[in-house]
C-alpha cells in the first residue's frame, strides 16, 4: 500500500531536522489542546459546587496534577475560578504559537521536497535520450510536473501534518478519556472498530479514479499545447469548431471522472460522521446515567464529551488523509514512470576523453532501425569522411539522410564497431565531448522565447558580442537584424514565431557556427531561403568550414556542387557517391535530378 510514496523517504531524510522540529511542536500543540477540556471540566464542577453549596471542595484529588503546584485549600473560590480561566487562556495562546511553528516547519519541508522533486524530474528529462521523446507527449510530461506534483506536495505537507496530528490527538484523547471513565470510553469507541474496513473499502477505488483523472488532465494539456502551437494551421483550415468540439469532449470526460470520484468521497465522509454521531449519543446516554448514579461529575462528563468531539477531527481527517494519500500515491506513480526511465544512450564504462577531435568519420557496414520499427532506415552503409572535408548527402524524401547525420551526433544508438570518429568506436567516446565537437543545424529549427542574441549564444554561452556578430554575418542575417526595432535584443515569440522560416534557419546556422565546432552538420538547413541567399550563406561558410568536417544535406543540388564528396541515398542505401563531375557522367539519380532542377530554374527566369 502506498508503494509509490515510499520512494520519497530519501527526501524526508534530507530534511529530517525540519520534520522532527515540526512534529515536536505539533506534539506540544496537542498537549495544550488536550489540557483545555480537563481545565474546563474542573471549572464546570467548581461553578456547580459554588452554586449549590456556596463553597469549593479543594481536596487535591479534585484538581488533578494542578494540586502538585498549588495549595487550593488556601485560595478563595473566585481565585480558583480566575486561575482556571487564566490557565485555559494560556493553554489556547500557547497552542496557537506551537500550531504556527509546526505548520511553518512542516509546510516548509513539503515545499523544499516539492522543489527538489521538480528539479530531479527536470534533470532526469534532460538526461533521457532523444528516442524517448519520440514516443511521449509534451502535454503529459507537463501535467506530471504540475498537477501530479501538486498532489504529492499536498500529501507531504498537510497529509503528514494531519497524520501526526491525528495520531497524537487520538492517543492523547483516548488516554484522557480512559483516565476519566474507562467503561464509557470502550462503549463510545465500540462502533469505530469498523473504520479500518471503510478505509480498505474506499481506498482502492479512490486511487484508481484519481489515476484516471490525472491521465485525462494530461490529455487536456496535450490538446491545449497542440492547439496553441498549431493555431495558424487551425485557422488556415477553418477547423476552429472541430477543435472546440474536441476540447469540449475532453473536458466532459474530465468532469465525469471527477464526478465519479466525488461520489465516492460523498459516501465516505457521511459514514464517518454517522459513526461519530452514534458514538456521541452513546456518551450522552451512558454519561447521564453515570451522573444520576453519582459515579461521574457534570464537569467530568463535559470534559469527556469535549474529548469525544476532539476525536471527531482525527476521525474526519482520517477520511480526508486517505483520499489525499491515495491521490498522491497515484500521482507519484505517474511521476515514477518517468523517473524510472533509463536513457537509451549513456557513456560506456570504459569511455575516455577523446582529446581534440579532428573530425574523421567512418561508417562500416552500418544498418540501423528505429526503435519500434521493423523496416531499417539505413542498410549496409559504408562511408569514409576524411577530417576537414565537405560531404553532401542527397536523395529523395525518406531515404535516410537525416538518420545518417543523427547517428553521427549519437542521438540514436548504433551497434558496436559500426561507426567511428577519428578511428575510435563512437560508443567509446564520451557523449559530452562528442556532441560538444559538433555544430548541428537540424531539419526542424527550434528557437527559444529569448532574444536573438541569446538564441545564438545558446551554442556557446561564453561567446561575446563580437562572436555573435561574426556568426550573424556568416549566416547572412545582419540586414534582417538591423531591420528589427531592438536589433540583437529583439525578443522572439514561442518557437521564433515572429521570424520567417528563412530567418529562423539562419539564426540556427549562427548558433551552430558560433561554437567553432570540428564537425558541422547542416540538415537541409537552407531549404527556406532563396537561391541567392543560400549562395551567400555557403560562400560565407566556406571560410569557416575550410578546416572542419562538414556534412550538408540539401535538396537543391546546385548548392552542393563544391563538395569533396556527394553521397546519394535511396531507400536507406548508398547508390552513388563521388564528386559532382563524376556523378554527372554516371547519369544516375543525381544527374537526372540536377538537370531537372536546372531546367526548372531556367524556366523560372523566363
Amino acid at each position: 500500500m502506498l508503494e509509490n510514496l515510499r520512494t520519497l523517504r530519501k527526501y524526508f531524510r534530507r530534511y529530517r531536522r525540519g520534520v522532527a522540529a515540526g512534529v515536536f511542536f505539533l506534539l506540544l500543540c496537542n498537549i495544550c489542546q488536550l489540557l483545555i477540556p480537563r481545565l474546563l471540566g474542573m471549572g464546570v464542577d467548581a461553578l456547580k459546587q459554588l452554586s449549590e453549596k456556596g463553597k469549593l471542595d479543594t481536596s487535591p484529588g479534585k484538581f488533578g496534577p494542578l494540586a502538585a503546584f498549588l495549595d487550593f485549600s488556601a485560595l478563595t473560590p473566585m481565585t480558583v475560578i480566575f486561575l482556571l480561566v487564566t490557565a485555559v487562556i494560556a493553554a489556547q495562546l500557547t497552542r496557537a504559537l506551537f500550531s504556527f511553528l509546526q505548520r511553518t516547519f512542516i509546510i516548509r519541508v513539503s515545499r523544499r521536497i516539492e522543489n527538489d522533486l521538480r528539479i530531479d524530474y527536470f534533470k532526469h528529462l534532460q538526461e533521457l535520450s532523444p528516442s524517448y521523446y519520440d514516443r511521449v507527449k509534451t502535454g503529459d510530461l507537463m501535467a506530471r510536473c504540475t498537477n501530479d506534483l501538486l498532489a504529492v506536495r499536498m500529501a507531504l505537507g498537510f497529509g503528514v501534518m494531519i497524520i501526526f496530528d491525528s495520531a497524537f490527538l487520538l492517543s492523547g484523547g483516548l488516554a484522557m478519556m480512559l483516565y476519566t471513565n474507562a467503561v464509557l470510553t470502550l462503549k463510545a469507541l465500540a462502533l469505530l472498530t469498523v473504520l479500518p474496513l471503510l478505509v480498505m473499502l474506499f481506498g482502492g477505488p479512490i486511487k484508481r479514479r484519481f489515476e484516471e483523472i490525472q491521465s485525462q488532465f494530461g490529455d487536456i494539456n496535450i490538446a491545449c499545447q497542440e492547439n496553441f502551437s498549431g493555431m495558424r494551421v487551425v485557422k488556415a483550415f477553418v477547423r476552429e469548431e472541430n477543435e472546440k468540439k474536441r476540447f469540449r469532449e475532453l473536458n466532459r470526460q474530465y468532469a465525469e471522472k471527477n464526478i465519479a470520484l466525488a461520489k465516492i468521497r460523498a459516501m465516505f465522509r457521511p459514514l464517518l460522521f454517522l459513526l461519530m454521531g452514534i458514538s456521541i449519543m452513546v456518551v450522552y446516554w451512558q454519561g447521564s446515567v453515570n451522573v444520576i448514579e453519582g459515579t461521574m461529575t457534570i464537569g467530568a462528563l463535559y470534559a469527556f464529551q469535549e474529548y469525544v468531539v476532539l476525536l471527531m477531527w482525527p476521525m474526519m481527517a482520517l477520511g480526508y488523509v486517505v483520499v489525499l494519500l491515495q491521490q498522491a500515491d497515484a500521482s507519484m506513480g505517474r511521476i515514477r514512470k518517468i523517473l524510472d526511465e533509463r536513457p537509451a544512450i549513456t557513456d560506456a564504462p570504459d569511455a575516455e576523453p577523446p582529446g581534440e577531435i579532428r573530425g574523421e568519420i567512418d561508417f562500416r557496414n552500418l544498418t540501423f532501425t528505429y526503435p519500434g520499427s521493423e523496416a531499417p532506415a539505413l542498410v549496409d552503409i559504408t562511408l569514409s569522411i576524411p577530417a576537414g572535408s565537405t560531404t553532401a548527402v542527397v536523395g529523395p524524401a525518406g531515404s535516410g539522410k537525416s538518420t545518417l547525420v543523427r547517428l553521427i551526433a549519437r542521438l540514436y544508438e548504433v551497434e558496436e564497431n559500426k561507426l567511428f570518429i577519428d578511428g575510435r568506436d563512437i560508443r567509446r567516446l564520451r557523449l559530452h565531448d562528442l556532441r560538444n565537437a559538433i555544430g548541428y543545424v537540424p531539419q526542424e529549427t527550434f528557437l527559444f522565447s529569448e532574444s536573438i542574441s541569446e538564441n545564438i549564444k545558446y551554442g556557446a554561452p561564453d561567446g561575446d558580442d563580437e562572436a555573435v556578430r561574426r556568426a550573424v554575418e556568416i549566416s547572412q542575417l545582419s540586414a534582417d537584424i538591423d531591420g528589427f526595432h531592438d536589433g540583437y535584443d529583439q525578443l522572439l515569440g514561442e518557437r521564433g514565431i515572429n521570424l520567417s522560416g528563412g530567418q529562423k534557419q539562419r539564426v540556427a546556422i549562427a548558433r551552430a557556427v558560433i561554437r567553432n565546432p570540428k564537425i558541422v552538420i547542416l540538415d537541409d538547413a537552407l531549404s527556406s531561403v532563396d537561391t541567392q541567399t543560400e549562395e551567400r550563406i555557403l560562400s560565407g561558410l566556406h571560410g569557416v568550414i575550410k578546416q572542419k568536417t562538414t556534412i550538408i544535406i540539401s535538396h537543391r543540388l546546385s548548392s552542393i556542387r563544391f563538395a569533396d564528396n556527394i553521397v546519394v541515398l535511396e531507400d536507406g542505401r548508398i547508390t552513388e557517391q563521388g564528386r559532382h563531375e563524376d556523378l554527372m557522367r554516371n547519369g544516375g539519380f543525381y544527374a537526372e535530378t540536377y538537370k531537372r532542377q536546372q531546367l526548372e530554374d531556367s524556366l523560372g527566369k523566363l
